[in-house]
């Protein structure tokens, strides 16, 4: 079973010297701590000598909102454009080290490949909810290993920085308490923002939260850690209005942003390609069944293994009784629990189904109207057309040689003279 993985860092215009590093120091590696804004961006853009990591380079692909020169443009603005209060309220300059762009990798385990479509979107929606106009661009690489991408956040000029870090935000608001209770505020927050994208996105698709070194705990020490069983029953809030369209509010934006015309080819391709999306969906489903299909499997062979085990001698002897025992108080609690989820997500996907149906249904009504009542119009301005090209032809008729004449007299007189 693979599991999510989700970061988030924040670089300065030039890098700070208390996190400045040049490789000397082995807790912390070069390539993640004390880089610069223009570090990074030149290493997402694959610029020569940036990226030693990366054996054939190739160029990002933007999947939302600006390039990576705009991002980079973007992120000097806000530092230009923004001004702190000092404690004795004068109003200063941003340090050349302070942070100016959150940047952060959504990433899956190569052995996901096969989801990585779906999860990328369902992600990018995530974060385009979470950050709004804040989230400025989100750029995918595809010549490492794993699929993965990148994403670049940027505050408003003027604002705080630090309210746009889940951790440092934290932090901020409780500056006033003592430094323990400040650092136990900043890991719950960002405990907290991996659980939620975990809640929204990832357990969509069967991903644990915690990568191997949960993965080394026992099932029934796994089953006891109760804060994350309560994140797995909170699966079931997807099936909510809310969760429905916090999950289509990206498409929703995009098409709100296009052109008329754009709008008008959206609606047309819609018809098109019903049936095509409605199968995708269907296999998407398909896959979640899989996964909870594999879920069941993987619990009972993990049960089964644990008992052999840890079975004493005295248990041994009544193998047959303690084994029947087991399985009716464990495996078929597991089963009945992933097939009510397979049942209730199966439900959500039809009810989801239809309310991503009704709005573009009725927008593309509505632009079938408008090009109704354009022909409507053209077909007038054809007939007044022909009108006038009838009166032209009665006044020529009229006027017979002498029409040149006639033209001459009601030509409008030019004031520029000829040289």
């Amino acid at each position: 079973m693979s599991y999510q993985f989700i970061h988030i860092e924040d670089y300065g215009r030039v890098v700070s010297k208390k996190t400045k590093n040049n490789g000397s120091n082995d807790k912390y590696k070069k390539e993640t701590k004390g880089r610069s804004v223009r570090e990074i961006i030149a290493e997402a853009k694959r610029e020569k000598g940036n990226c030693p990591h990366v054996e054939n380079p190739k160029d990002p692909i933007l999947l939302f909102g600006v390039g990576l020169d705009e991002v980079e443009k973007l992120a000097y603005e806000y530092h230009d454009n923004t001004k702190i209060t000092d404690k004795n309220g004068k109003e200063k300059k941003l340090r050349s080290d302070a942070n100016i762009l959150l940047a952060g990798v959504v990433s899956l385990n190569k052995d996901n490949k096969d989801i990585w479509d779906d999860y990328k979107n369902d992600a990018i929606a995530y974060l385009s909810n979470k950050y709004g106009k804040k989230l400025v661009s989100v750029i995918e690489h595809t010549d490492e290993e794993n699929p993965h991408f990148h994403f670049y956040i940027i505050q408003k000029p003027g604002l705080k920085f630090d309210l746009i870090h889940d951790g440092k935000k934290a932090l901020y608001e409780n500056k006033d308490k003592k430094k323990h209770d400040q650092n136990i505020a900043y890991l719950d927050a960002m405990r907290g923002f991996q659980d939620d994208f975990f809640k929204v996105v990832s357990s969509n698709y069967g991903l644990t939260k915690d990568g191997p070194k949960r993965a080394r705990l026992s099932r029934s020490d796994y089953f006891k850690q109760s804060r994350e069983v309560s994140l797995l029953d909170q699966v079931k809030l997807k099936a909510t209005e809310t969760g429905k369209k916090q999950g289509y509010s990206f498409a929703v934006d995009q098409f709100e942003k296009s052109s008329w015309w754009g709008k008008t080819k959206i609606a047309v391709s819609f018809k098109n390609s019903e049936f095509t999306a409605l199968k995708a969906d269907y296999k998407k489903l398909n896959r979640r069944k899989n996964h909870y299909k594999k879920k069941v499997d993987e619990v009972k062979e993990e049960i089964s293994s644990e008992y052999e085990n840890k079975l004493s001698e005295e248990y041994k002897k009544n193998k047959a009784t303690s084994r029947n025992l087991y399985f009716t108080l464990n495996e078929n609690q597991s089963l009945k629990e992933y097939k009510t989820k397979y049942e209730d997500l199966n439900k959500s996907f039809n009810e989801t189904l239809e309310e991503q149906k009704k709005p573009l249904l009725e927008e593309n009504n509505t632009l079938k109207t408008e090009n109704q009542n354009l022909k409507t119009e053209n077909t007038e301005n054809k007939k007044q057309l022909e009108k006038y090209q009838e009166f032209f032809t009665r006044v020529k008729k009229y006027y017979g040689d002498r029409f040149s004449d006639f033209l001459e007299k009601i030509k409008p007189k030019t004031t520029i003279k000829p040289k």
